[in-house]
């Protein structure tokens, strides 16, 4: 499936350039795995983290791509350093309160 996503997606990438993704029904860990090589930035997800997703995203940072989709699929993520971590929300603000994403 990873593949079929990869063609749907465009990721357009430099250091600190923005990016742009469009995908349909992927698998939310399929997806922050792209991400997290792409990118080479650590991507955790949660024991009980699961699910699919669809989006389309256009010029936006690694850190607003990470959580839009988190929060599309229902989670909060937490960032630690370098780390994101994708948790559900009942476990928001448990390993980094002030890093947690704010949910209106």
């Amino acid at each position: 499936m990873l593949v079929a996503a990869a063609m749907l997606c465009t990721v357009t990438s430099a250091t600190a350039a923005p990016l742009t993704l469009a995908l349909r029904d992927v698998d939310l860990g399929e997806v922050m795995a792209m991400l997290s090589q792409q990118e080479r930035v650590n991507i955790l997800l949660g024991k009980d983290v699961a699910g699919r997703v669809s989006f389309n995203l256009y010029d936006v940072s690694l850190d607003e791509a990470v959580r839009s989709i988190a929060n599309a699929a229902g989670y909060a993520v937490e960032k630690q350093g370098a780390t994101y971590f994708i948790v559900p929300r009942s476990e928001a603000g448990k390993y980094s309160p002030d890093s947690l994403t704010h949910i209106a």
